[in-house]
Protein backbone atom coordinates (compact mmCIF):
# COMPACT_ATOMS: atom_id res chain seq x y z
CA UNK A 1 0.00 0.00 0.00
CA UNK A 2 1.38 3.36 -1.35
CA UNK A 3 2.19 5.79 1.80
CA UNK A 4 -0.07 8.99 1.32
CA UNK A 5 2.54 12.22 0.51
CA UNK A 6 0.79 15.47 2.49
CA UNK A 7 1.83 19.07 1.04
CA UNK A 8 3.67 20.89 3.22
CA UNK A 9 1.32 23.63 5.05
CA UNK A 10 2.42 26.48 3.14
CA UNK A 11 1.45 25.31 -0.48
CA UNK A 12 -2.25 24.43 1.82
CA UNK A 13 -2.38 27.97 2.96
CA UNK A 14 -1.83 29.90 -0.14
CA UNK A 15 -4.50 26.74 -2.08
CA UNK A 16 -6.42 27.88 -0.02
CA UNK A 17 -6.23 31.54 -0.04
CA UNK A 18 -6.48 31.36 -3.89
CA UNK A 19 -9.60 29.42 -4.09
CA UNK A 20 -11.41 31.39 -1.30
CA UNK A 21 -10.04 34.80 -3.51
CA UNK A 22 -13.43 37.18 -4.03
CA UNK A 23 -13.28 39.91 -7.04
CA UNK A 24 -13.82 43.20 -5.69
CA UNK A 25 -17.28 44.83 -6.38
CA UNK A 26 -16.41 47.50 -9.15
CA UNK A 27 -16.18 51.24 -8.20
CA UNK A 28 -19.87 52.73 -9.46
CA UNK A 29 -19.08 56.32 -11.01
CA UNK A 30 -20.87 58.67 -12.99
CA UNK A 31 -20.18 58.66 -16.94
CA UNK A 32 -16.97 60.35 -18.29
CA UNK A 33 -18.54 63.79 -19.99
CA UNK A 34 -16.23 65.77 -23.03
CA UNK A 35 -15.03 68.84 -22.21
CA UNK A 36 -16.88 70.53 -24.61
CA UNK A 37 -20.12 69.23 -23.07
CA UNK A 38 -18.95 70.16 -19.84
CA UNK A 39 -18.29 73.59 -21.20
CA UNK A 40 -21.50 74.21 -22.08
CA UNK A 41 -23.52 72.75 -19.03
CA UNK A 42 -20.92 74.95 -16.87
CA UNK A 43 -21.50 77.81 -18.93
CA UNK A 44 -25.33 77.98 -18.90
CA UNK A 45 -24.90 77.10 -15.37
CA UNK A 46 -23.86 81.18 -14.05
CA UNK A 47 -21.34 79.64 -11.91
CA UNK A 48 -23.76 78.02 -10.10
CA UNK A 49 -23.45 74.51 -11.58
CA UNK A 50 -19.25 74.64 -11.45
CA UNK A 51 -19.97 74.41 -7.19
CA UNK A 52 -22.11 71.46 -7.96
CA UNK A 53 -19.35 70.30 -10.26
CA UNK A 54 -16.78 70.44 -7.70
CA UNK A 55 -19.18 68.77 -5.27
CA UNK A 56 -19.27 65.83 -7.46
CA UNK A 57 -15.83 65.49 -8.42
CA UNK A 58 -14.73 65.33 -4.31
CA UNK A 59 -17.23 63.26 -3.81
CA UNK A 60 -16.45 60.70 -6.38
CA UNK A 61 -12.81 61.19 -5.35
CA UNK A 62 -13.55 59.91 -2.06
CA UNK A 63 -14.98 57.03 -3.45
CA UNK A 64 -11.88 56.34 -6.24
CA UNK A 65 -9.58 56.65 -3.11
CA UNK A 66 -10.41 57.00 0.59
CA UNK A 67 -12.33 59.89 2.27
CA UNK A 68 -10.19 62.57 2.71
CA UNK A 69 -12.94 65.61 1.69
CA UNK A 70 -15.79 67.26 2.49
CA UNK A 71 -18.10 67.59 -0.40
CA UNK A 72 -20.17 69.84 0.68
CA UNK A 73 -17.32 72.72 1.32
CA UNK A 74 -16.98 72.88 -2.14
CA UNK A 75 -20.32 74.17 -3.09
CA UNK A 76 -18.62 77.21 -2.02
CA UNK A 77 -15.79 76.92 -3.96
CA UNK A 78 -16.30 78.65 -7.21
CA UNK A 79 -17.71 81.52 -5.38
CA UNK A 80 -14.53 82.42 -2.57
CA UNK A 81 -12.15 83.53 -5.47
CA UNK A 82 -9.00 84.57 -2.72
CA UNK A 83 -9.34 80.47 -1.90
CA UNK A 84 -9.64 78.77 -5.25
CA UNK A 85 -5.82 78.49 -5.30
CA UNK A 86 -5.36 77.03 -2.14
CA UNK A 87 -8.18 74.55 -2.21
CA UNK A 88 -7.35 73.55 -5.64
CA UNK A 89 -3.92 72.39 -4.97
CA UNK A 90 -5.65 69.81 -2.19
CA UNK A 91 -7.91 68.81 -5.39
CA UNK A 92 -4.70 68.19 -7.41
CA UNK A 93 -3.44 66.11 -4.34
CA UNK A 94 -6.31 64.11 -4.35
CA UNK A 95 -5.84 63.34 -8.06
CA UNK A 96 -2.58 62.36 -7.80
CA UNK A 97 -3.51 59.95 -4.51
CA UNK A 98 -6.32 58.38 -7.17
CA UNK A 99 -3.43 58.09 -9.66
CA UNK A 100 -0.88 56.63 -7.45
CA UNK A 101 -3.58 54.16 -5.90
CA UNK A 102 -4.17 52.59 -9.00
CA UNK A 103 -1.31 53.12 -10.61
CA UNK A 104 -2.38 55.26 -13.37
CA UNK A 105 -0.74 58.21 -15.08
CA UNK A 106 -4.11 59.88 -17.08
CA UNK A 107 -3.65 63.78 -15.89
CA UNK A 108 -1.65 66.80 -17.14
CA UNK A 109 -0.89 68.22 -14.03
CA UNK A 110 0.51 71.11 -16.01
CA UNK A 111 -2.88 72.11 -17.60
CA UNK A 112 -4.50 71.79 -13.77
CA UNK A 113 -2.08 74.37 -12.71
CA UNK A 114 -2.45 76.36 -15.38
CA UNK A 115 -6.22 76.10 -15.36
CA UNK A 116 -5.92 77.15 -11.91
CA UNK A 117 -3.98 80.21 -12.05
CA UNK A 118 -5.86 81.26 -15.21
CA UNK A 119 -9.45 81.46 -13.45
CA UNK A 120 -8.09 82.63 -10.29
CA UNK A 121 -6.76 85.71 -12.55
CA UNK A 122 -10.34 85.60 -14.40
CA UNK A 123 -11.46 85.71 -10.55
CA UNK A 124 -9.56 88.77 -9.99
CA UNK A 125 -10.73 90.27 -12.69
CA UNK A 126 -14.71 89.88 -12.16
CA UNK A 127 -14.00 91.72 -8.46
CA UNK A 128 -12.43 94.77 -10.34
CA UNK A 129 -15.56 94.33 -12.80
CA UNK A 130 -17.52 94.62 -9.82
CA UNK A 131 -15.92 97.49 -7.81
CA UNK A 132 -15.13 100.01 -10.61
CA UNK A 133 -17.29 102.00 -12.89
CA UNK A 134 -16.41 101.32 -16.40
CA UNK A 135 -15.33 97.88 -15.82
CA UNK A 136 -18.66 96.15 -16.90
CA UNK A 137 -17.64 94.51 -20.26
CA UNK A 138 -14.45 92.97 -18.02
CA UNK A 139 -16.47 90.84 -16.40
CA UNK A 140 -18.39 89.84 -19.17
CA UNK A 141 -14.97 89.38 -21.13
CA UNK A 142 -13.25 86.70 -18.44
CA UNK A 143 -16.46 85.08 -17.82
CA UNK A 144 -16.24 82.14 -20.58
CA UNK A 145 -12.22 81.95 -19.48
CA UNK A 146 -13.46 81.36 -15.64
CA UNK A 147 -15.84 78.79 -16.58
CA UNK A 148 -13.31 77.10 -19.51
CA UNK A 149 -10.45 77.02 -16.18
CA UNK A 150 -13.08 74.91 -14.34
CA UNK A 151 -14.09 72.63 -17.05
CA UNK A 152 -10.39 71.56 -17.61
CA UNK A 153 -10.16 71.01 -14.28
CA UNK A 154 -13.02 68.67 -13.56
CA UNK A 155 -12.29 67.36 -16.68
CA UNK A 156 -9.23 65.93 -15.42
CA UNK A 157 -11.20 63.34 -13.04
CA UNK A 158 -12.85 61.94 -16.14
CA UNK A 159 -9.61 61.13 -17.22
CA UNK A 160 -8.88 59.13 -14.48
CA UNK A 161 -12.07 57.59 -14.58
CA UNK A 162 -11.39 56.21 -18.36
CA UNK A 163 -8.70 54.34 -16.89
CA UNK A 164 -9.84 52.51 -13.85
CA UNK A 165 -9.32 48.77 -13.87
CA UNK A 166 -12.43 48.00 -12.27
CA UNK A 167 -15.25 50.75 -12.61
CA UNK A 168 -18.80 50.70 -13.62
CA UNK A 169 -20.56 53.94 -14.94
CA UNK A 170 -23.88 54.89 -13.76
CA UNK A 171 -26.71 55.09 -16.24
CA UNK A 172 -27.44 58.32 -17.55
CA UNK A 173 -31.00 59.00 -16.09
CA UNK A 174 -33.54 60.66 -19.13
CA UNK A 175 -35.52 62.95 -17.28
CA UNK A 176 -32.39 64.61 -15.95
CA UNK A 177 -30.55 64.23 -19.22
CA UNK A 178 -33.33 65.43 -21.14
CA UNK A 179 -33.92 68.37 -18.19
CA UNK A 180 -30.07 69.48 -18.90
CA UNK A 181 -30.76 69.95 -22.87
CA UNK A 182 -33.73 72.66 -21.93
CA UNK A 183 -31.78 74.33 -19.84
CA UNK A 184 -28.71 74.14 -22.01
CA UNK A 185 -30.56 75.92 -25.12
CA UNK A 186 -33.07 78.02 -22.77
CA UNK A 187 -30.22 79.89 -20.79
CA UNK A 188 -27.54 78.88 -22.26
CA UNK A 189 -28.89 80.54 -25.86
CA UNK A 190 -30.06 83.39 -24.05
CA UNK A 191 -26.74 83.35 -21.96
CA UNK A 192 -25.01 83.13 -25.02
CA UNK A 193 -26.93 85.71 -26.88
CA UNK A 194 -26.76 88.53 -24.34
CA UNK A 195 -22.92 87.89 -23.63
CA UNK A 196 -22.36 88.44 -28.14
CA UNK A 197 -24.43 91.61 -27.97
CA UNK A 198 -22.72 92.80 -24.80
CA UNK A 199 -19.27 92.59 -26.00
CA UNK A 200 -20.64 93.96 -29.31
CA UNK A 201 -21.68 96.96 -27.98
CA UNK A 202 -18.60 97.48 -26.45
CA UNK A 203 -16.66 97.08 -29.47
CA UNK A 204 -17.92 100.27 -30.26
CA UNK A 205 -16.65 102.05 -27.30
CA UNK A 206 -12.99 100.52 -27.57
CA UNK A 207 -13.22 102.11 -31.39
CA UNK A 208 -14.96 105.17 -30.70
CA UNK A 209 -14.25 107.92 -32.55
CA UNK A 210 -13.72 110.52 -29.28
CA UNK A 211 -13.90 110.67 -25.58
CA UNK A 212 -15.32 112.92 -23.17
CA UNK A 213 -15.39 113.78 -19.83
CA UNK A 214 -17.35 116.07 -17.51
CA UNK A 215 -17.62 119.45 -18.71
CA UNK A 216 -16.47 118.59 -22.62
CA UNK A 217 -18.58 120.55 -25.04
CA UNK A 218 -19.52 119.31 -28.51
CA UNK A 219 -20.46 121.64 -31.00
CA UNK A 220 -22.26 120.34 -33.86
CA UNK A 221 -20.40 121.41 -37.18
CA UNK A 222 -22.84 123.34 -38.52
CA UNK A 223 -23.19 125.33 -35.46
CA UNK A 224 -26.64 124.38 -35.02
CA UNK A 225 -26.58 123.31 -31.34
CA UNK A 226 -24.46 122.44 -28.61
CA UNK A 227 -24.25 119.62 -26.08
CA UNK A 228 -22.28 119.98 -22.77
CA UNK A 229 -21.23 116.39 -21.36
CA UNK A 230 -22.20 114.87 -17.67
CA UNK A 231 -19.91 112.68 -16.37
CA UNK A 232 -16.87 111.03 -17.50
CA UNK A 233 -16.51 107.84 -20.13
CA UNK A 234 -19.04 109.65 -22.47
CA UNK A 235 -17.96 108.22 -26.00
CA UNK A 236 -18.52 109.45 -29.64
CA UNK A 237 -19.25 106.46 -31.66
CA UNK A 238 -20.22 106.07 -35.70
CA UNK A 239 -23.94 106.90 -36.69
CA UNK A 240 -25.92 103.77 -36.28
CA UNK A 241 -24.32 102.01 -33.53
CA UNK A 242 -27.38 103.18 -31.10
CA UNK A 243 -29.70 104.14 -33.56
CA UNK A 244 -31.24 103.78 -37.23
CA UNK A 245 -29.06 106.17 -38.43
CA UNK A 246 -31.08 109.04 -38.79
CA UNK A 247 -29.56 110.76 -35.97
CA UNK A 248 -27.08 113.58 -36.37
CA UNK A 249 -24.43 112.30 -33.81
CA UNK A 250 -24.26 109.47 -31.18
CA UNK A 251 -22.45 108.95 -27.81
CA UNK A 252 -22.08 106.31 -25.49
CA UNK A 253 -21.71 105.88 -21.75
CA UNK A 254 -19.25 103.12 -20.85
CA UNK A 255 -19.81 102.64 -17.17
CA UNK A 256 -23.72 103.14 -17.05
CA UNK A 257 -24.57 101.55 -20.12
CA UNK A 258 -26.49 105.03 -21.14
CA UNK A 259 -26.54 106.31 -24.73
CA UNK A 260 -27.27 110.01 -26.29
CA UNK A 261 -28.43 110.65 -29.84
CA UNK A 262 -29.20 114.09 -31.26
CA UNK A 263 -31.12 115.18 -34.06
CA UNK A 264 -31.18 118.02 -36.32
CA UNK A 265 -34.47 119.12 -37.78
CA UNK A 266 -34.88 121.95 -40.76
CA UNK A 267 -37.62 124.83 -40.40
CA UNK A 268 -40.63 123.32 -40.83
CA UNK A 269 -40.41 120.85 -38.02
CA UNK A 270 -43.36 120.56 -35.53
CA UNK A 271 -42.22 120.84 -32.09
CA UNK A 272 -45.74 119.42 -30.79
CA UNK A 273 -45.41 116.43 -33.41
CA UNK A 274 -42.10 115.70 -32.16
CA UNK A 275 -42.87 115.68 -28.55
CA UNK A 276 -46.30 114.00 -29.22
CA UNK A 277 -43.76 111.43 -31.22
CA UNK A 278 -41.36 110.80 -28.42
CA UNK A 279 -43.73 110.32 -25.46
CA UNK A 280 -45.76 107.79 -27.87
CA UNK A 281 -42.41 105.63 -29.17
CA UNK A 282 -41.78 104.76 -25.24
CA UNK A 283 -44.96 104.40 -24.37
CA UNK A 284 -45.06 101.88 -26.67
CA UNK A 285 -41.98 100.32 -26.23
CA UNK A 286 -42.10 99.69 -22.74
CA UNK A 287 -44.62 98.32 -20.23
CA UNK A 288 -46.07 100.47 -16.86
CA UNK A 289 -44.19 103.68 -18.42
CA UNK A 290 -44.84 107.26 -17.80
CA UNK A 291 -43.63 110.18 -19.03
CA UNK A 292 -44.32 113.66 -18.27
CA UNK A 293 -43.15 117.33 -20.09
CA UNK A 294 -42.24 120.40 -19.40
CA UNK A 295 -42.08 123.62 -21.64
CA UNK A 296 -40.35 127.07 -21.35
CA UNK A 297 -39.19 130.09 -22.88
CA UNK A 298 -35.40 130.20 -24.41
CA UNK A 299 -33.97 133.44 -23.10
CA UNK A 300 -34.47 136.74 -24.56
CA UNK A 301 -36.44 135.07 -27.13
CA UNK A 302 -40.43 133.58 -27.62
CA UNK A 303 -38.95 130.12 -28.79
CA UNK A 304 -39.20 127.34 -26.84
CA UNK A 305 -37.92 123.93 -25.11
CA UNK A 306 -39.37 121.36 -24.46
CA UNK A 307 -38.00 118.80 -21.46
CA UNK A 308 -39.64 115.40 -21.70
CA UNK A 309 -38.56 112.60 -18.76
CA UNK A 310 -40.16 109.05 -19.14
CA UNK A 311 -39.86 106.14 -16.90
CA UNK A 312 -40.38 102.03 -17.02
CA UNK A 313 -39.84 100.90 -14.02
CA UNK A 314 -41.19 97.40 -14.96
CA UNK A 315 -39.59 94.21 -13.40
CA UNK A 316 -37.19 93.50 -16.35
CA UNK A 317 -37.40 96.57 -17.83
CA UNK A 318 -36.32 99.41 -15.65
CA UNK A 319 -35.30 102.35 -18.25
CA UNK A 320 -35.06 106.12 -18.10
CA UNK A 321 -35.04 108.64 -21.08
CA UNK A 322 -35.10 112.43 -21.28
CA UNK A 323 -35.72 114.15 -24.31
CA UNK A 324 -34.61 117.64 -24.94
CA UNK A 325 -36.86 119.62 -28.09
CA UNK A 326 -35.38 123.21 -28.78
CA UNK A 327 -36.52 125.77 -31.25
CA UNK A 328 -33.99 127.90 -33.22
CA UNK A 329 -34.87 130.77 -36.06
CA UNK A 330 -33.17 127.50 -38.36
CA UNK A 331 -35.01 124.54 -37.13
CA UNK A 332 -35.01 122.09 -34.04
CA UNK A 333 -32.40 120.60 -32.77
CA UNK A 334 -33.09 117.05 -30.48
CA UNK A 335 -31.37 115.76 -27.48
CA UNK A 336 -32.63 111.89 -26.65
CA UNK A 337 -30.26 110.28 -23.59
CA UNK A 338 -31.58 106.95 -22.85
CA UNK A 339 -30.15 104.13 -19.76
CA UNK A 340 -31.36 101.04 -18.25
CA UNK A 341 -30.61 101.75 -14.52
CA UNK A 342 -30.63 99.63 -11.12
CA UNK A 343 -31.53 101.08 -7.86
CA UNK A 344 -27.62 101.49 -6.74
CA UNK A 345 -27.06 103.84 -9.95
CA UNK A 346 -30.60 105.79 -10.53
CA UNK A 347 -30.06 108.57 -8.86
CA UNK A 348 -26.49 109.00 -10.56
CA UNK A 349 -27.91 108.62 -13.80
CA UNK A 350 -30.76 110.73 -13.66
CA UNK A 351 -28.55 113.94 -12.06
CA UNK A 352 -26.28 113.52 -15.66
CA UNK A 353 -29.06 113.04 -17.67
CA UNK A 354 -31.24 116.07 -16.29
CA UNK A 355 -27.40 118.26 -15.96
CA UNK A 356 -27.53 117.28 -20.21
CA UNK A 357 -31.09 118.11 -21.31
CA UNK A 358 -31.16 121.23 -19.33
CA UNK A 359 -27.63 122.55 -21.35
CA UNK A 360 -28.54 121.48 -24.19
CA UNK A 361 -28.63 124.41 -26.51
CA UNK A 362 -30.07 125.47 -30.07
CA UNK A 363 -28.44 128.17 -32.05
Amino acid sequence: MLDTIEKPPELKKENIETQTEIKPDPIKLSRPRNLFWEFLLQFSGLGLYSAYRFYKVTKELNTIDKKRFTPALWLFMPLLYIFQPIAQYFLFRGFRSAEQKHQLKSISYGVCYLASFVGFVASLASILSAVSIGYDWLNLAVYPIWIFSFSLIVNQLDRVKRCLPNVEFKANNGIITTIKWIWLVVVGGLLAVGWTVAIYQQSHIWGSLESYQSGDIYRQAQGHYTLQLDSDDWHRVKKGTVSDGSSDVEFVHSSYGAHAITFWHEKGTSLNEQTRFRQNTFLDEFSDAKCHEKRRFITRTFLIKAVIICHSEAFLEKNLSYHAIAESQQGIAELVINADFEKHTRRDIEQMMSNMIWEFQAK
